[in-house]
């Protein structure tokens, strides 16, 4: 299917039950890299990212991640997102289908923050299920060991500099 203006795979010709119990008794990858990550950057980056919320997100530590929904003007949902700050003066909207970083731009222009916005030059996978911390740790090494619920850290994998975020999908670890 077509999301956020690009091909994203929604199967690989398997039985979708197949999938589910991976999902929740193995471990599975998602090529996710149509999900868009609208980056904030800057010493305002944290203050924009709290006005583009509905949900608190001024107190936001670096190495945290929140889910949160992002509303238009008249308060209808936009996108639904997993927030994470990486870095001190970073902010990424992990983002589904919507031109989040046109919208964010033009508030930060309206606000007169001192920020810049653009699309992340990353390209997200996920990797989710009971054993993915077993799975990723022979590719992290010890750095992901420490990595709680709802944090986010960077780190190499398997040699290439990364930013792991321990989120999750639904329920289940990832």
């Amino acid at each position: 299917m077509v999301y956020n203006h690009t091909y994203m795979p929604m199967g690989y010709g398997r039985d979708p039950r197949e999938d589910y119990r991976a999902l929740v008794e193995r471990v599975t990858l998602w090529d996710v890299g149509a999900e868009r990550q609208c980056e904030l950057r800057g010493p305002a980056a944290l203050a924009l990212a709290d006005h583009l919320s509905p949900r608190k997100l001024s107190d936001l530590e670096v190495g945290e991640c929140r889910y949160t929904p992002v509303c238009d003007r008249a308060g209808e949902i936009m996108c639904e997102c997993i927030v994470l700050r990486p870095w001190p003066d970073v902010v990424w909207f992990s983002h589904s289908d919507v031109d989040l970083s046109l919208w964010a731009a033009g508030i930060a222009l309206a606000r007169g923050d001192d920020v810049t916005v653009a699309e992340a030059d990353v390209a997200p996978l996920q990797l989710q299920g009971p054993r993915a911390a077993d799975v990723l740790a022979g590719l992290a090494g010890a750095e992901l060991a420490g990595l709680g619920r709802h944090r986010c850290a960077p780190m190499q994998v398997a040699g290439v500099e990364t930013v792991v975020s321990n989120t999750g999908w639904s329920r289940e670890p990832g």
